[in-house]
């Protein structure tokens, strides 16, 4: 019963010794892929955190662009419109700046790659493979973000600009109404009351925006405003060379009549003081 007992034990103990190699490579097995496993589940984890915070960076671009485009179409319609009707100290600043925001507008944001797949793979060999490629991945795309984000700064900065200098050029339409009204005493009531009207309608415009329609609606009362005056100054000339012709031709038939009945030549009339002559000593 000894022997037996003996040899079972032997038998037992071949087993486990048989066993032990065994079981240290599939534990060792089993550590690779643990460690392989949290290599990748990290990389792919950082991937996703920068595809996030790429499509946030798009997002504010987006954004940006949207706002942008508004305020580019009324500042560069009314740096078109505003030349000859608004002084250069805020008229120069509002050409640069919607040269600025052109430029700024035109700016095309960094392409990037497709992302690596994240899903896990099976293989130990194919787990510690896709570790690589997503960390390039993700500096990539970290960096491409960050020049998204920053384009979209610059954008929005452009944009404020804009509507700053659009804003300070509209504030100056009542200084700039006064002085155009000033240099029009002549023009008809019609046409200064227009210039008036325009001027507030721009003041309302600089709460309510935007402002191109109504700054050309301002410039084109102004212009015809300036017309108005330049009509009434030109009729005022003409009448004023009628009345000098008038004048001179009375004198001139009056100098033919004295001739005629006094036989006094030209030689003998001359100018006097208050303007009429005198032929011969007679007046």
């Amino acid at each position: 019963m000894q022997k037996l007992l003996v040899a079972a034990i032997a038998a037992v103990v071949l087993v486990l010794g048989a066993a032990v190699p065994a079981l240290a490579i599939q534990t060792q097995s089993w550590e690779e892929r643990r460690i392989a496993t949290e290599a990748f589940d990290a990389a792919a984890e950082t991937a996703l955190e920068a595809s996030a915070d790429s499509a946030t960076a798009t997002q504010l671009l987006d954004d940006a662009r949207e706002s942008a485009e508004p305020v580019l179409e009324d500042a560069r319609a009314v740096a078109a419109s505003a030349p000859g009707y608004f002084n250069s100290s805020v008229l120069d600043p509002l050409v640069t700046a919607v040269a600025d925001l052109e430029a700024t507008v035109a700016v095309e944001a960094p392409d990037g790659l497709a992302m690596p797949e994240t899903e896990r793979p099976e293989s130990v060999e194919e787990l510690r493979a896709g570790v690589e490629p997503l960390s390039e991945w993700t500096d990539a795309e970290t960096e491409r973000a960050a020049g998204v984000t920053q384009v979209a700064s610059d954008l929005s900065e452009a944009t404020e600009h804009a509507q700053d200098a659009l804003l300070a050029l509209a504030e100056t339409v009542e200084a700039e109404a006064s002085g155009a009204l000033a240099a029009a005493p002549l023009a008809t009531p019609e046409s200064r009351a227009a210039v008036e009207a325009a001027r507030d309608a721009v003041v309302a415009a600089i709460e309510d925006g935007p402002l191109s329609d109504a700054v050309a609606a301002y410039a084109g009362a102004v212009a015809a405003l300036r017309s108005s005056q330049q009509a009434a100054a030109d009729a005022a000339a003409a009448a004023e060379r009628s009345s000098s012709y008038d004048r001179d031709q009375l004198q001139l038939e009056l100098r033919n009549m004295m001739r005629d009945l006094f036989g006094y030549s030209p030689e003998d009339c001359v100018d006097l003081p208050d303007g009429t002559y005198a032929c011969g000593g007679v007046p």
